[in-house]
């Protein structure tokens, strides 16, 4: 059987262009990564699919028969950060995680249902079952070991952005306006120095339907998120608390958020 043509969303082929050599050694190395993850695996990998924003996903199937999806990301050490919190999960409130490569920026998925706004649900009962899976999400703890790295502090690192960015458009500023990159380190500052390790979580997407999907039969747990975003960050708001705690409130504090 003919094996299906490497096809890469726009935005994936853009993403890899600005890593420079880095991106340009993974976009030409993919097919030979392909191969060799199917052989590490014994997997079949066939048809890729849409959505990818940073990465190659395709259709799986593993030599049981058993549906499943291959996530390769372009080269991004946040990537290896979503990797291990994926394994710290084991399943609990995200996708389960069934093989991993840190060094090629691969993972093995268990395949997912539809996302939970295409199920028919009516808004409350999607409140529900979201919160009814974000305490098991949040509870996950962030992942540590000898060789980890630091969690991405996330409030530095868009400071930090903001004045790459200035600098290289040229210093894009109004006459008379504040220096736009002292202005956002001000502004990050007191966000990043409050983020205390102890009692910080690892942070996910926005809790929207459609960022969630049913896990299928072969899982109880009424859905579960893709994949972390890769920052740690201390909890923010008394709904979040109460979704991280199970408190009996957390379906009101969502609908009223």
């Amino acid at each position: 059987m003919a094996k299906p043509e490497v096809v890469l969303p726009p935005v994936v082929r853009e993403k890899a262009a600005q890593l420079g050599d880095a991106g340009a050694a993974w976009l030409s190395g993919l097919p030979a990564l392909i191969n060799y993850l199917e052989r590490r695996w014994s997997v079949t990998i066939g048809e890729p699919l849409n959505g990818g924003t940073a990465s190659y996903v395709a259709r799986t199937r593993t030599a049981d028969g058993t549906d499943a999806v291959v996530k390769l990301s372009v080269p991004d050490p946040a990537f290896t950060r979503q990797i291990r919190t994926l394994a710290a999960a084991r399943g609990r409130g995200y996708v389960r995680l069934l093989a991993h490569d840190e060094e090629n920026y691969a993972v093995l998925l268990e395949a997912l249902g539809s996302p939970l706004n295409h199920l028919g649900l009516s808004p409350e009962v999607q409140i529900d079952t979201l919160c009814d899976m974000l305490p098991a999400a949040w509870q996950v703890p962030p992942p540590t070991s000898p060789n980890a790295e630091p969690a991405l502090d996330k409030a530095r690192s868009l400071a930090d952005l903001v004045a790459r960015l200035w600098q290289d458009l040229g210093h894009p500023a109004r006459s008379g306006s504040p220096s736009t990159p002292l202005s956002a380190r001000s502004a990050a500052r007191p966000r990043s120095t409050r983020t205390v390790a102890s009692s910080s979580m690892v942070m996910r997407h926005p809790p929207t339907p459609s960022r969630y999907w049913h896990p299928g039969r072969a899982r109880s747990q009424a859905s579960c998120s893709s994949t972390p975003t890769g920052f740690s960050a201390t909890p923010p708001t008394t709904s979040v608390s109460s979704c991280v705690t199970g408190a009996p409130n957390c379906s009101q504090a969502m609908r009223h958020r």
